[in-house]
């Protein structure tokens, strides 16, 4: 045989020759390890592989006595090939198919090497860190094969980062029957895998989800980013507030957005008994979209006030207490008190401090028209807050 030993999945060429010049018949008496095709012989197991050499002889020669031949057949060895992951990259909380054959044909079993960044069960790897997960691919062999040289996969896992532009969406104040001014959240990607984003929390009345490009479960590409709108529409006065929780498999998860803001009434005028008993009316114009009477005014006599007004003022009709809020910091308003009756027209509105000082006013009728500014001078508070106390 040539070659004179074997290994499993091997083969060698068969010669002899007869005596007589006829052709010589090759067999295997031992077909569990090996069996013979015409010259060849093919090794399929480890053992003895016994060759039988016949000539049947013909009209002219006897058969010859048969020779056998004893060729030794040793383990094979073999290699793994094809060792891949699908997808061939991962991403945290992420997993990858597993694939690779040996060219015996026994199973492949697949490890890790690198169990902080990823797990492997079966032929599915699982990844649980950033960095570089290391896949083994080992043949053990069996009675026919030897083992397979180990061979190695180098996988990258990303992991993916969730960014808000804001935690928090203030809405301030806004007037009841009214619907705010839309905000914007952005939702940034700002890792190096692939973020999927499964969930985000629906808002509930007063707020509103109204626009934006992210969708209720979305996938973004590292760098990219996408848009939540919301709107508030109280029915209601006073503070409300809302968490928006964003579910997603960046390590974060779950991202909180709290929507707050508060309802008012639209108060801008007040009418009453002045000390004398006549109705008047305090009412206030400004551009402000948001100033309002944040408390009832009063009109209230000049009786025992403190500090005493001057000898030579007059009061037309006592004084009046009120509080404007909710403005933007800065606003200014126009004041304008109605007696109910004419009012010399030399009248002034007067300033309660100390000492008192005259308001510059106008006069049309019955009322009397002044201005004042958040943090001005003639707001009692002094801060430009959105209050204006007089």
């Amino acid at each position: 045989a040539d070659p004179a030993s074997g290994v499993v999945d091997g083969s060698s060429a068969l010669s002899a020759t007869a005596s007589s010049g006829l052709p010589v018949t090759f067999g295997s008496s031992t077909p569990s390890v090996c069996t013979v095709a015409g010259a060849t012989v093919s090794y399929l197991a480890v053992g003895t592989c016994t060759v039988t050499a016949d000539q049947a002889g013909d009209a002219d020669y006897n058969p010859a006595p048969q020779v056998t031949l004893d060729i030794s057949v040793a383990k094979a060895n073999q290699t793994i090939s094809g060792l891949a992951a699908d997808p061939a990259s991962g991403v945290v909380d992420g997993s990858s198919a597993l694939s690779a054959a040996a060219s015996s044909g026994l199973p492949v079993t697949f490890g890790s090497s690198t169990p902080s960044v990823c797990t492997v069960a079966g032929a599915t790897v699982s990844y649980w860190a950033a960095g570089t997960c290391t896949v083994t691919a080992d043949q053990s062999g069996d009675a026919n094969y030897n083992a397979a040289p180990q061979v190695i996969l180098a996988i990258g896992v990303a992991q993916a980062g969730l960014s808000l532009s804001t935690k928090i969406v203030d809405f301030g104040a806004v007037e009841v029957g009214t619907t705010s001014a839309t905000q914007s959240v952005t939702v940034s990607n700002t890792g190096t895998g692939e973020l999927n984003v499964t969930g985000i929390d629906a808002p509930a009345a007063p707020f509103a989800l109204v626009g934006g490009t992210c969708g209720a479960s979305f996938a973004l590409a590292p760098t990219a980013s996408c848009t939540l709108e919301y709107a508030f529409s109280p029915t209601t006065t006073g503070p409300a507030s809302q968490v928006i929780n964003i579910t997603s498999n960046a390590p974060s998860s779950p991202d909180s957005v709290t929507l707050q803001g508060e309802g008012f009434e639209l108060n801008r005028s007040f009418s009453g008994p002045l000390p004398t008993g006549v109705t008047g009316t305090l009412s206030f114009t400004t551009s402000d979209p948001r100033c309002s009477f944040v408390s009832t005014p009063e009109f209230i006599p000049a009786d025992g006030i403190t500090p005493a007004p001057p000898q030579r003022l007059e009061l037309v009709d006592g004084l009046a207490r009120f509080t404007i809020g909710v403005c933007t910091p800065g606003a200014t308003v126009t004041m304008q008190l109605d007696y109910g009756a004419s009012v010399p027209t030399d009248a002034q509105v007067w300033k309660v401090a100390d000492p008192w000082r005259a308001l510059p006013t106008t006069v049309e009728g019955s009322t009397v028209i002044w201005q004042l500014t958040d943090g001005g001078e003639n707001d009692e508070d002094g801060a430009a807050n959105g209050t204006i106390v007089d």
